[in-house]
């Protein structure tokens, strides 16, 4: 059984559901206007919700430069911490390489600290 939410006082799958729009730069669309067909997306929401697929704490999936599905298993949400060692790195150095080839970063001696937000910054010290 795949998760729930409350829409006026229906209770309503989460499938489907366009994510919620934070503001932060992101857009977001639906599943429909992606193109996806969101009986798939039952499927491994109903395989996690099973345990069928493990340590999945959450699901996001992006198409055409849109946020059009989000979800969170086993008591998980957006503000859940991981530790994540080694991906980080991966995944950092991928994205210093694409934003010194866009022009946005002039090499890899130039501290990323500078483009993080003020509320950010404040945790680093």
């Amino acid at each position: 059984m795949y998760p729930y939410y409350a829409q006026d006082g229906i209770k309503m799958p989460f499938i489907g559901r366009v994510p919620a729009d934070l503001n932060d730069g992101l857009p977001v669309s639906s599943l429909k206007a992606a193109g996806f067909d969101d009986q798939y997306l039952k499927r491994i929401a109903d395989n996690i919700n099973a345990n069928k697929i493990t340590n999945t704490h959450s699901v996001l999936i992006s198409r055409n430069g849109k946020l059009v599905y989000e979800q969170y298993f086993n008591g998980f949400d957006e503000g859940a911490v991981h530790d994540l060692r080694s991906a980080s790195k991966s995944i950092s150095s991928a994205l210093v390489g694409i934003a010194i080839d866009q022009g946005l970063l002039k090499d890899t001696a130039q501290k990323l600290i500078s483009f993080l937000p003020p509320h950010f910054k404040a945790t680093t010290d």
